[in-house]
């Protein structure tokens, strides 16, 4: 009985062990998109590589 109980335990532990690690990925990969959406703001020429938005030339 307590093998079984020991099991169920283990198995919610690495339930909520792995939903927690996905979720931390998924905030990691969201945290690059807002810092680069950020950039965009601030340069809108990071927007498009190579693709230059002013009427000034491409400094490259």
């Amino acid at each position: 009985m307590w093998e079984l109980a020991c099991l169920r335990r283990r198995s919610v532990r690495q339930f909520i062990y792995r939903l927690i690690r996905r979720l931390r990925e998924q905030a990691r990969s969201h945290l690059v998109d807002r810092v680069l959406s950020q950039l965009e703001v601030v340069n809108p020429q990071w927007a498009l590589p190579g693709a230059c938005l002013s009427n000034t030339a491409h400094p490259l």
